[in-house]
């Protein structure tokens, strides 16, 4: 409860936004690969030709945003979150 009191200058708020972003990215990335994720599982499960009328009522995503999370969770996901993990 008493902790010390730093002293509020421009590099400590710098360092502070900084850790922010920082923060802030890993939170993004992983949300986006597990969309992507979840996205391919279910165009699989969806018959053919309904993908692009799911996405818009479901999700409301368009179907080339779709694709790049999709791709994103194809190159990266397996590197960044390996199977069981």
């Amino acid at each position: 409860m008493n902790e010390p009191l730093i002293e509020r200058t421009p590099p400590v708020i710098a360092a502070e936004i900084n850790r922010i972003k920082q923060e802030t990215s890993i939170i993004m990335l992983t949300g986006a690969l597990e969309i992507g994720r979840r996205l391919k599982e279910a165009k699989g499960l969806l018959p053919h030709g309904e993908w692009g009328k799911w996405l818009a009522e479901s999700v409301s995503y368009s179907q080339r945003t779709a694709n790049k999370l999709m791709q994103l969770f194809k190159e990266y996901g397996d590197k960044l979150f390996p199977a069981g993990v």
